[in-house]
């Protein structure tokens, strides 16, 4: 399902801590980002999934469009925080957020989608048709931690 604004209560920052430093999110902070994030129609899609037997958001993953002008003002997409919960790993989650989301991401003609991953996880993502093309190198600049 669509990430709601009441999941702050049902643990989504908690579940991001699983995969980087989140730092202090308060809830009107969380908030006031998702109204923000909701203020751009068709640009982001975060899918959750959540326990409901116990009221928690365990996995989740963000597809995030770009608009272009190359190939006929298409779309770009990027996956982005792909993570599943510690204790609900190994269940098949994260492939099914992550085949949603490329499903998405065909229905709206975006014309590729990529993704960051740490090394180790490259051969999961080749299951899905990701690619590492020989010719491309990510390169990056970071304020902060």
């Amino acid at each position: 399902r669509p990430l709601s604004i009441l999941d702050f209560d049902k643990g989504y920052i908690e579940l991001l801590a699983n995969l980087t430093k989140v730092g202090v999110v308060t809830k009107e902070m969380y908030e006031q980002q998702f109204i923000k994030m909701k203020q751009t129609p068709n640009t982001y899609y975060i899918a959750v999934i959540e326990d409901v037997t116990k009221g928690k958001v365990v996995a989740s993953t963000t597809l995030y469009m770009e608009y272009k002008f190359i190939h006929g003002t298409t779309l770009r997409g990027r996956i982005e925080d792909v993570v599943v919960g510690t204790e609900y790993r190994g269940k098949q989650l994260g492939k099914l957020l992550i085949e949603c989301l490329v499903k998405i991401g065909e229905d709206l003609s975006c014309y590729k989608i990529s993704l960051d991953c740490d090394p180790k996880l490259k051969s999961y993502y080749e299951k899905f048709g990701f690619v590492h093309p020989e010719d491309v190198y990510f390169l990056a600049v970071r304020f902060f931690d």
